[in-house]
């Protein structure tokens, strides 16, 4: 084993610790510092096999005899956890090489480099949770902004990271408005809370046919709600689309009224009035408090219009007969004055046989 003394400086240098083992495994030669590392031995190592030194030696008999018969090259074990006492603990690396007749195992304290790993992978793993939490979050509010205004707006309206102004642009819409019709002995004869809860219904299936048609619920105001069509430029059919889910909402509010409220002493109905033409679409407000609207004539004459319309019926402007394309059973009911609005508007009724 001689020869080894020329490298004992350079060990000490950098701070490595080292054992001799024999042909036979058994230590013949190691450093003093070496008994800090080793576990379940607290007297001489001398003459101990090498593979006691360490519990994760133990079972390796085979791959030391290997390293020593130069059959193996090196056996390298990292970042040993040994706990010197109930409030210290340390993390070493082994290293273990053929070297003359027997095999030089090298010791390197690496508890810095593991508890700093150790920290980086708790502040990892932290990161990770908080990073859930912020996806979660954010898929909350993504699901809160859905269901507080139109779907594109609410995408809008997270791309934008909150930078929303008041404001809108111009566009060619549809704008449908749906009033309830026997809203007052409603609120007569049930508690508030039946009134919610049947609005709720009632609205629901709304909002079914309403975005099934590809149009936007933009407002509730009370017992009405207001949705627009062709919003983001996209839909050159706005007013068939209009149209078809006023037909559809006459369809199938009566029906499930019926199916669900029998028993109540009143009927619920609709009138609904459509119209089409330009539009502002935008926010209205202020910095802090701002809502998803359409303003502009249309928007008013299709409100007027619902209002004028009996229950089952759903009316429509000129504008938006212009611009259907389909064979509409229609029935033209003249100019007639709409409250609020200062000349006469030309309607139309339209019966349920359109062709999309």
């Amino acid at each position: 084993m001689a020869g080894l003394s020329l490298y004992q400086e350079i060990f000490k240098q950098k701070k490595l610790d080292y054992a001799l083992c024999n042909s036979n495994r058994r230590v013949v030669e190691y450093s003093p510092g070496l008994l800090r590392y080793a576990q379940h031995i607290s007297g001489p190592l001398r003459g101990q096999p090498i593979e006691n030194l360490f519990d994760l030696l133990t079972g390796m008999e085979a791959d030391l005899d290997g390293v020593i018969r130069k059959e193996i090259p090196t056996i390298a074990i990292e970042k040993i956890h040994h706990r010197l006492n109930a409030n210290e603990s340390l993390y070493f690396s082994v290293h273990i090489s053929p070297y003359q007749n027997g095999a030089l195992m090298l010791i390197s304290d690496v508890t810095e480099e593991a508890l700093l790993e150790q920290r980086i992978t708790q502040q990892r793993n932290q990161l990770d949770i908080i990073s859930a939490q912020l996806a979660q979050s954010r898929a909350e509010l993504d699901d809160l902004l859905h269901r507080l205004m139109p779907a594109r707006a609410a995408d809008r309206a997270i791309s934008a990271r909150g930078r929303i102004t008041v404001g809108g642009q111009r566009g060619q819409i549809s704008a449908l408005f749906a009033d309830m019709r026997g809203f007052t002995p409603m609120v007569e004869a049930l508690p508030p809370e039946e009134i919610l809860n049947l609005l709720n219904q009632h609205f629901a299936l709304m909002g079914e046919a309403i975005t099934h048609n590809g149009g936007e619920i933009t407002n509730y105001v009370g017992d009405m709600v207001m949705a627009v069509f062709n919003a983001h430029g996209d839909q050159p059919d706005h007013a068939a689309r209009a149209v078809q889910t006023g037909l559809d909402l006459q369809q199938i509010l009566p029906e499930q009224f019926q199916q669900a409220h029998s028993s109540l002493p009143f009927l619920l109905d609709f009138g609904v009035g459509i119209s089409s033409g330009e539009a502002v679409i935008g926010y209205l407000g202020f910095d802090n408090r701002l809502d998803y609207t359409a303003i502009g004539e249309q928007i008013n004459t299709a409100s007027r219009l619902s209002g004028y319309a009996k229950g089952g019926q759903v009316l429509l402007t000129a504008q938006t007969q212009s611009l259907i394309k389909s064979t509409l059973d229609l029935t033209e009911l003249g100019p007639v004055t709409l409250r609020g609005i200062s000349r006469p508007v030309l309607v139309y009724e339209v019966h349920p046989s359109i062709s999309k």
